[in-house]
C-alpha cells in the first residue's frame, strides 16, 4: 500500500503500483528469473502442502517479514 499511496487512490489495484513491487521483488517468484518485469529473487519450497518462501543457504522458511527485511523493506 505504502509503495503507491502517492500514485493512486487504490494502490492495492493500481497497475503502475503492483509493477514497481514485482520489480521491487516484493511480488517475486521463481519463475520470474530471467525475465524484463520480475527479479525470480525468491526460492521457494513446499512445505506442508503450502508454497512457502526459504532461506536458500539453510531451506529454512521464512516469515513474510523476514523475506521483506532481507530486500531492505
Amino acid at each position: 500500500r505504502r509503495l503507491g499511496e502517492d500514485v493512486s487512490d487504490d494502490p492495492w489495484t493500481d497497475p503502475r503500483t503492483i509493477a514497481a513491487a514485482i520489480a521491487k521483488g516484493f511480488l517475486d517468484a521463481p519463475h520470474f528469473k530471467g525475465g524484463k518485469a520480475g527479479r525470480g529473487d525468491v526460492v521457494t519450497r513446499s512445505i506442508d502442502g503450502a508454497c512457502r518462501a526459504v532461506d536458500p543457504s539453510t531451506g529454512r522458511p521464512l516469515t513474510e517479514s523476514e523475506r521483506l527485511a532481507r530486500l531492505g523493506a
